[in-house]
């Protein structure tokens, strides 16, 4: 069994500079390491920035990066290692730019342990060695991925990790590496926010050389802590199957039973306060919304009797607010009046992009909630109905919204 841990924390001095401790450890067997980082970071200008930092305990390594921006798109950036004197000290250089809108392409060159004339290792004595890498990477609000080939005096490989976002504080991750030391490896896992400040993170790396471990990680400010457990020294598909499916029912059962239903509590219970402490401005709206529904009634009547005597667009019901509560009385409002007041010639045309609170004869019944506006109408004396989000278009009368008879 082993264990990894880290910590961090951040400190700015001025605008410009920023003061970085990170921690690190890791045991196994009975036997551990860990040492302490220190780094300074400043911005010489928005181009510009330096990264000086050292380890505090032994072994000693100091570490030197600047990243220079060419251009909004365009990107260098060049590390450099020191361990000691008795060589030039290895160098890491990457060259990136977008190429897409979410997509940045990279190269990295790693120089491995060097040597200018009889300063450094002979070659037979290295333990690092270059190697250059190409690769793509990609983010946005729903995924992200990685796809990098590296070829290397001692390792070449390829790999591939992808990530998706199913929700707000849920994400699932998929990655493969072939590599000419290792051999083929596999690995899915997810990641989980349980609380504000815990994110909770299981996987199960398979692999020919590695056998199965099954890793957790747990984060909390910063903080981070991984338990890789080895459940097989040699590849075994039983074993990493059920790796693979116990976890996930474990997790689901709980997220179902504890972490889903305390949510939602909790989000039940800041709704209520948002609501109390809004309440006035509350039925300020619903009585303005009011008012401007009789100003419209006259006109609004007159309109639904010419659509109805040519068999043209006339609105049974429109609800507006939260439709999936609507036994809880105020969250659902009646706007059958305002809506009916939009249809000219048999059409009814809604934008969309904004809320519908800010129509006439509108108003947010359930303010802090997800809304929807539903429609039922009679077009031709056929009944439609469509229900749409709060911030989407509405267009009527459409085929699709035609009720089966």
């Amino acid at each position: 069994m082993q264990m990894y841990a880290k910590s961090s924390f951040e400190n700015q001095f001025g605008p410009r500079t920023q003061f970085i401790v990170a921690g690190q450890m890791t045991s196994r067997s009975g036997m551990g390491a860990g040492n302490v980082v220190g780094t300074i970071r400043h911005t010489f200008t928005e181009k510009f920035n330096v990264e000086i930092g050292s380890s505090l305990l032994k072994p000693r390594i100091g570490v030197l990066k600047g990243t220079y921006s060419i251009d909004p798109l365009t990107f260098i950036t060049g590390t450099a290692q020191v361990r000691n004197f008795q060589g030039p000290a290895p160098l890491i250089m990457t060259f990136g730019r977008r190429i897409t809108k979410s997509a940045t392409g990279y190269m990295t060159y790693r120089t491995g342990e060097w040597a200018i004339g009889s300063w450094g290792p002979v070659f037979e004595r290295r333990h690092e060695f270059s190697s250059l890498a190409l690769g793509v990477s990609s983010q946005n609000e729903n995924k992200a991925y990685q796809v990098e080939i590296q070829t290397g005096i001692m390792q070449s490989h390829l790999s591939v990790d992808y990530t998706w976002t199913l929700d707000s504080s849920t994400k699932l991750r998929v990655g493969a590496n072939v590599s000419t030391t290792t051999g083929i490896n596999a690995s899915i896992g997810g990641d989980r926010k349980v609380t504000q400040h815990i994110k909770v993170g299981l996987a199960v790396e398979v692999g020919l050389a590695g056998g199965v471990v099954f890793n957790i990680k747990v984060k909390r400010l910063g903080q981070s802590i991984t338990v890789p457990i080895i459940l097989s020294a040699q590849l075994n598909p039983r074993i990493a199957f059920w790796a693979t499916v116990a976890p996930i029912c474990a997790v689901t059962a709980l997220d179902m039973a504890y972490v889903k239903p305390k949510r939602r509590r909790e989000r039940m219970e800041k709704i209520k306060v948002l609501r109390k402490v809004h309440a006035d401005f509350i039925a300020i709206q619903k009585k303005e919304a009011e008012e401007a529904l009789e100003l419209l009634r006259e006109s609004t009547m007159r309109k639904m009797r010419q659509e109805q005597e040519k068999d043209g667009l006339v609105i049974v019901e429109a609800l507006y607010g939260n439709l999936s509560a609507t036994s809880e009385p105020g969250l659902v409002a009646n706007v059958t009046i305002a809506v009916q007041s939009l249809v000219n010639d048999s059409q009814l045309i809604m934008p969309g992009g904004h809320s519908k609170t800010h129509i006439l004869g509108f108003y947010d019944p359930c303010l802090g909630e997800k809304k929807q506006l539903k429609i039922r109408y009679e077009f031709q004396r056929r009944l439609h109905e469509v229900v749409v989000a709060d911030l989407a278009s509405v267009a009527a009368p459409v085929r699709s919204h035609l009720l089966a008879q």
